[in-house]
């Protein structure tokens, strides 16, 4: 019976705090204000039309050198970013027309449409300028060490070893009687 009661009043003490961390799970962490959320959106925009413009150049000196493949490529990657280029115009614009009617839930899926296409975005141009050959690296002195295990015999193996001729010897007879 003490068991049971004991158990009972803990599961009681834990009940807020389930709900109280549910509550937290469905609040977004940091709340931009809705002047925030559209500076921030229209900063998104400006870097995606850029990023297209970027692409666009790719293209143009893939199509000078006539390399069909990084033609095709590139073209890939153009025409998804201006899909997401037009999605993230009109979520701008809705996000706007939320942020007119105070309507805090539209206005932030909104922003967060923007922010994905954005996101999207910068991936793809990644991809463009793989195609085109322009990969990022980072510049610096490449290092390489090289550790041998201490259990390699000193044996070359270039060399083949020496065979041992074993000489076989036709075994007594089983029987005298033959």
């Amino acid at each position: 019976m003490k068991k049971l009661c004991t158990i009972m009043i803990i599961s009681l003490m834990a009940i807020p705090t389930i709900i109280y961390a549910q509550q937290k799970q469905d609040e977004p962490e940091k709340k931009l204000t809705d002047k925030e959320m559209l500076q921030k959106s229209q900063e998104n925009l400006k870097k995606m039309r850029n990023i297209y413009k970027d692409i666009l150049s790719l293209l143009d000196d893939a199509r000078r050198e006539k390399d069909i493949v990084k033609v095709n490529c590139i073209n890939e990657n153009l025409t998804a970013i201006k899909a997401l280029l037009k999605i993230a115009e009109q979520s701008d614009v809705a996000l706007q027309e939320a942020v007119i009617k105070k309507d805090e839930v539209v206005a932030q899926h909104e922003f967060e449409k923007v922010e994905i296409a954005y996101q999207k975005a910068k991936a793809l141009y990644q991809e463009a300028n793989a195609c085109a050959g322009k990969i990022s690296m980072t510049p610096g002195e490449t290092k390489v060490e090289v550790e041998e295990p201490k259990d390699i015999t000193e044996r070359d193996p270039t060399i083949e070893p020496k065979k041992e001729v074993i000489v076989l010897e036709r075994p007594p007879r089983a029987s005298p009687y033959q």
